[in-house]
C-alpha cells in the first residue's frame, strides 16, 4: 500500500470514529429544549420530575457525560464547596456531613469532602488543593492546635468561608458551633442535683478548644457548690483510646461518684473500661457524655447525656455558605443551645 493509500485509510479512520454526543443529541432524544437540558445538568429551574427523568434517561441512552470544567469556564461557577473535616469514623462527624451535603445537594451545589486526621499541615494542603479543583467556598471544622496556622491561611482567602462546631479564636469569620459552655454546665448541674460531690472529668485532648471551653462550664457550677475537680483526664477523641486510658486510671486512683465525658463516643469507651473492671462500680457511678448520638440510646445503661445536634449544625453550616454564594457579606455566629437528655447512666 503507498503512502498516499495509508493516509487516506488513516483519514477514513479517524472520520469513522464515534461521535460524542452533545447537548443538543440529549435535547432530540429527550424531547425538550437545550436550555432545559441545561437546567437539568446544573440542578436549576422549575422543570417537572418526569421531565427531568426524561432528560436523565436520554443522557444514559447516549452516554453523555456533562463537561463540568467547560461549564465552570463559562459561568465562573463550579457549584462545589469544601468541607474539611478531622475525620468522617466518629459518627458526630459522618452525621454533620451527610446533612451538610444534604442540604448542598437540594440547592444544586456538590459537597467536596476530605479529612486533616486533626493534622494541622495536612489541613492546609488539603486547603490549597480544594482551592486549585476551584471550590466556589470553604467550611472547615479546624484540626486540634491549628488555630494559628489556619487563621493565618485563611485570611489569606477571597471565597466565602464558614467555621463549623469548632472555633478558630481571633478570627472574623461566620461560625456555626453549639453552646459548649453551657453543655458543660447542664452536665455539672445534673451530677450535683444527683448529691454527687466528687466529680471527674474524662476524654479529648487539653488542645481542644471545645474540651477547655467545657470544662470551664462544670467548673463554674461545681466552684458554686464548694466543689473542686477530682480529676481532668485528657485522650485522644477515640473509643478505644478512652477505654485504654480509664483501665489505667482504674489503676491509679478511686473513680469519683461522677463522671463527665468529653463526648458520647469517649463515654462509650471507657464505661466498657469501668464494665470490665467492675460491673457494680458502674452501676454506682454517674455518668453523663455529650452529643447525644443514636447508640446512647442503645447503650446499657442508656447514656445521659447533652444534646448537641450534629445535623443542625451540618444543615446550618451549609445554609450559611450558600448565602455568603448568594451575596451575603454579613457576619454571622450561630450558637445552638444544647440540652441536658436524662436516661439511666
Amino acid at each position: 500500500m503507498s503512502a498516499h493509500d495509508q493516509n487516506r485509510s488513516v483519514g477514513q479512520g479517524d472520520s469513522s470514529a464515534p461521535k460524542r454526543p452533545t447537548l443538543k443529541d440529549v435535547a432530540v432524544a429527550a424531547g425538550v429544549s437545550k436550555s432545559t437540558v441545561s437546567l437539568v445538568l446544573r440542578g436549576g429551574g422549575h422543570i417537572p420530575e418526569p421531565t427531568r427523568e426524561r432528560v436523565r434517561s436520554a443522557m444514559r441512552r447516549l452516554g453523555y457525560v456533562y463537561n463540568r470544567g467547560a461549564a465552570a469556564m463559562r459561568e465562573g461557577s463550579t457549584r462545589t464547596i469544601g468541607v474539611i473535616t478531622p475525620n468522617s469514623a466518629n459518627v458526630f462527624m459522618g452525621q454533620f456531613i451527610e446533612a451538610f451535603d444534604l442540604t448542598l445537594v437540594a440547592r444544586g451545589f456538590t459537597a467536596l469532602s476530605v479529612h486533616s486526621y486533626e493534622d494541622p499541615d495536612r489541613q492546609d494542603a488539603l486547603i490549597r488543593a480544594l482551592l486549585e479543583r476551584g471550590v466556589d467556598a470553604l467550611a472547615v471544622m479546624p484540626a486540634v492546635a491549628s488555630d494559628q496556622t489556619l487563621r493565618a491561611t485563611l485570611s489569606t482567602l477571597d471565597i466565602p468561608l464558614v467555621i463549623c462546631m469548632r472555633t478558630l479564636q481571633g478570627s472574623q469569620l461566620t461560625t456555626v458551633t453549639a453552646d459548649i459552655p453551657l453543655s458543660g454546665r447542664l452536665a455539672a448541674k445534673h451530677v450535683v442535683a444527683r448529691g454527687c460531690t466528687s466529680v471527674g472529668y474524662f476524654g479529648a485532648p487539653h488542645e481542644l478548644t471545645l474540651r477547655s471551653d467545657r470544662v470551664s462550664g462544670v467548673r463554674e457550677v461545681l466552684a458554686a457548690e464548694g466543689i473542686e475537680l477530682s480529676f481532668d483526664v485528657p485522650t485522644s477523641l477515640t473509643a478505644q483510646a478512652a477505654r485504654t486510658g480509664m483501665a489505667q486510671l482504674l489503676q491509679e486512683r478511686q473513680v469519683p461518684e461522677a463522671l463527665i465525658f468529653h463526648n458520647d463516643t469517649i463515654a462509650f469507651g471507657a464505661t466498657r473500661a469501668l464494665r470490665d473492671h467492675s460491673p457494680g462500680l458502674l452501676e454506682r457511678t454517674c455518668i453523663v457524655g455529650s452529643d447525644d448520638l443514636l447508640e446512647a440510646q442503645l447503650w446499657e445503661p442508656p447514656l445521659t447525656t447533652v444534646a448537641i445536634s450534629a445535623e443542625q449544625i451540618g444543615r446550618l453550616s451549609a445554609d450559611a455558605l450558600i448565602r455568603k454564594l448568594d451575596g451575603d457579606t454579613e457576619v454571622q455566629s450561630v450558637l445552638l443551645t444544647p440540652e441536658l437528655i436524662v436516661r439511666q447512666s
